[in-house]
């Protein structure tokens, strides 16, 4: 098969859609699918500008060449049903534009970015998995991708609500496509890594001061990092580790409250201003377990 026009697929009840377009780029125009949609191409997958796509069902996209990227950035796009994706090659993007429909998300693997934006929610069917070498979080209103097999190599968030987001092994808060580091509307946010965590770009949790923003949690297997580039603000800070816990070299620090324990390693931290060991969630003060005795640092303008 090889359409080399636009492609429209129209299905009523609950009838389904199965194409593989070969080796030719496959471009959606004006398509309503009352079942489920699966689309197969060894070139690259698009929608058509202004076209409307509705799919009632699951809904499953597949480029089988490397280097050949989905693109769906339609905001009239409805997509109701767990979508998938699949793509090979340091190029084989992903972006989906849900217009302001909930994303849920099936089991993914983008050889480049996979981008997400809806004004509504992003969650993941239970027992899914999401890899890609760039996660980006477009203007959602609450994320949680939290299955146990999630592996990207970096994050990245610009949303109006919180985010909630797990990750099997090392992960990276840093630039993908066109954002940078992670940030909320005074909104919580939680990263749970198996492996280390390092804080290569700003994480702002607060529009304005600090005081009204949300809660940061940074939940490590390993270490937890940052660079100088890498600030966080928010106003509360839980720090969970199984090795060191390093967030001194960024001098953009700001946080009300700090707690947290590292079972195998220190803790060190410097604030902008004024900062207080307190409780935040189920931490209370500062718990380190480091074999140098170097233990527990905290600088501010007061402590």
């Amino acid at each position: 098969n090889a359409i080399t026009g636009f492609s429209t697929f129209t299905t009523s009840g609950t009838g389904n859609v199965v194409w593989d377009n070969g080796t030719t780029n496959l471009f959606l125009g004006d398509s309503g699918i009352g079942g489920n949609l699966t689309l197969i191409s060894g070139g690259t997958i698009s929608d058509a500008g202004g076209a409307l796509i509705t799919v009632g069902g699951a809904s499953s996209f597949t480029t089988d060449v490397a280097d050949k990227a989905i693109t769906l950035n339609n905001t009239t796009n409805i997509f109701t049903g767990a979508v998938s994706f699949n793509t090979s090659g340091t190029a084989g993007h992903t972006l989906l534009d849900n217009g302001s429909t909930n994303i849920v998300l099936g089991t993914s693997a983008a050889g480049g970015n996979l981008s997400l934006k809806t004004t509504g929610t992003v969650t993941q069917s239970v027992g899914t998995s999401i890899s890609a070498a760039g996660l980006e979080l477009l203007d959602s209103s609450g994320v949680t991708l939290t299955e146990a097999l999630n592996n990207v190599t970096n994050i990245a968030a610009n949303t109006a609500g919180p985010i909630s987001y797990r990750d099997a092994d090392a992960l990276n808060v840093d630039a993908v496509n066109g954002t940078s580091g992670i940030t909320t509307s005074n909104d919580n946010v939680t990263l749970t890594t198996g492996g280390n965590l390092a804080v290569n770009q700003a994480m702002d949790l607060a529009s304005g001061a600090v005081s009204g923003g949300g809660t940061l949690v940074l939940d490590s297997d390993g270490t937890i990092t940052q660079l100088a580039g890498g600030s966080v603000q928010a106003k509360s800070l839980e720090l969970i580790g199984v090795g060191n816990i390093d967030l001194q070299p960024s001098a953009g620090n700001d946080v009300d409250t700090v707690a947290g324990v590292s079972s195998a390693g220190f803790i060190a931290y410097t604030d902008a201003n004024d900062v207080t060991v307190g409780t935040v969630n189920a931490s209370s003060g500062l718990s380190a377990v480091d074999p140098t005795g170097y233990d527990v640092f905290i600088k501010g303008t007061s402590v």
